[in-house]
């Protein structure tokens, strides 16, 4: 019976990094399409979240360096012949740094911020101070929480954020039914109607 050699997958150090710049809810998906790529060689990215697909892209040149880096039964296949597989990871890690890293890095930002532009350009302002930023899809899935409560609630958070001098990253969101602009909301309707929610 033939034994199994075990593998090993190196990460290098630039990978938290780069993973850390998208959302927390995309970061276990890219780990595990990196991981997927690490051992399978294969990757299939058009299904995957704009934020996944950057960030892996980004990653993808230091992951053909893990042949560098990488072992097969302990034993380091890296070019110079040692049989110390930290060897192999502190070569691929090396030159994962100085080769690939920053420029990818720095283009997976850009596209990042682009699409965070992109989405800015389409958003439209409301509110009495117009200081309440909604795109037409965002706007349309707070009538259906608030219902005919939309105006008052846009109204509320234009008036704190004035007031207030606080900023938002995103006014869609504050205005989630887990928020407080609607959680006040509930509550004033409540007592304005002895217990009756809306």
């Amino acid at each position: 019976m033939e034994k199994n050699q075990n593998k090993a997958l190196w990460i290098f150090p630039n990978f938290k990094e780069s993973i850390d710049t998208i959302p927390q809810k995309y970061r276990g998906r890219a780990w595990e399409i990196l991981i997927e790529y690490g051992f399978s060689g294969k990757i299939d990215l058009d299904k995957e979240n704009k934020y996944v697909q950057i960030v892996v892209k980004s990653l993808l040149p230091l992951m053909k360096l893990r042949g560098i880096g990488g072992s097969i039964g302990g034993i380091s296949n890296n070019p110079t012949g040692k049989k110390k597989a930290n060897v192999g990871a502190n070569v691929g890690a090396n030159v994962g740094a100085n080769v690939g890293a920053i420029p990818y890095k720095q283009e997976q930002e850009l596209e990042l911020e682009q699409e965070i532009k992109k989405i800015n350009k389409e958003k439209k302002s409301y509110g009495e101070f117009a200081n309440v930023l909604l795109t037409d899809e965002q706007y349309q899935k707070l009538k259906e929480i608030y219902c005919h409560h939309l105006s008052n609630a846009i109204e509320t958070l234009s008036t704190y954020i004035k007031s207030s001098g606080k900023k938002y990253k995103d006014h869609y969101a504050v205005l989630g039914k887990h928020n407080w602009v609607y959680k006040k909301l509930v509550k004033e309707e409540e007592e304005k109607n002895r217990g009756n929610s809306w």
